[in-house]
């Protein structure tokens, strides 16, 4: 349901976590931003932003779990600018972005085109070896948020 306009649709929810989810619908143009969630056997609804649409699916954050980022953070966030690509790793599509803000887990990028990206994808930096693997957490006016997925070797020795 869509709470600024009171539309209805019917969607598919897949990859439901404390976070979020996708929602899947032919009719997913209708919803906006705010959203309520009626999952089936519950009794009442889940409030849900959503992040970003692309075809007939799209990413929802639940509020809490948007709060626990902004209000609750475990690690300190850094400001920084650093240039960067994002790369879709099924084409290699890529984008160029900057890092605006940096943490231990995760960072927040800003650029065109990163709406088109899927939510798994590689982060490219001028310097590191190799990219990082990523998940895209959220998406809204051209900015991203990234929770890293770094690859440590057990030993230096690899």
């Amino acid at each position: 349901m869509d709470l600024d306009r009171l539309t209805f649709i019917e969607a598919t929810v897949s990859n439901l976590t404390d976070w979020g989810c996708r929602l899947t619908s032919p009719e997913i143009a209708h919803l906006h931003r705010s959203i309520g969630i009626h999952f089936a056997g519950s009794a009442k609804m889940t409030r849900g932003t959503i992040t970003s649409i692309r075809g007939t699916a799209a990413t929802v954050v639940f509020p809490k779990a948007r709060e626990a980022v902004q209000n609750k953070r475990r690690e300190r966030r850094y400001t920084v600018s650093i240039p960067a690509r994002l790369a879709d790793p099924a084409t290699e599509t890529t984008v160029d972005c900057r890092i605006t803000d940096a943490g231990r887990s995760g960072c927040r990028i800003e650029g065109r085109g990163i709406d088109a990206l899927p939510d798994s994808v590689r982060l490219y930096i001028r310097g590191l070896g190799a990219p990082v693997q990523g998940q895209i957490v959220w998406r809204h006016d051209g900015m991203a948020g990234v929770r890293l997925d770094w690859d440590f070797a057990a030993s230096p020795q690899g």
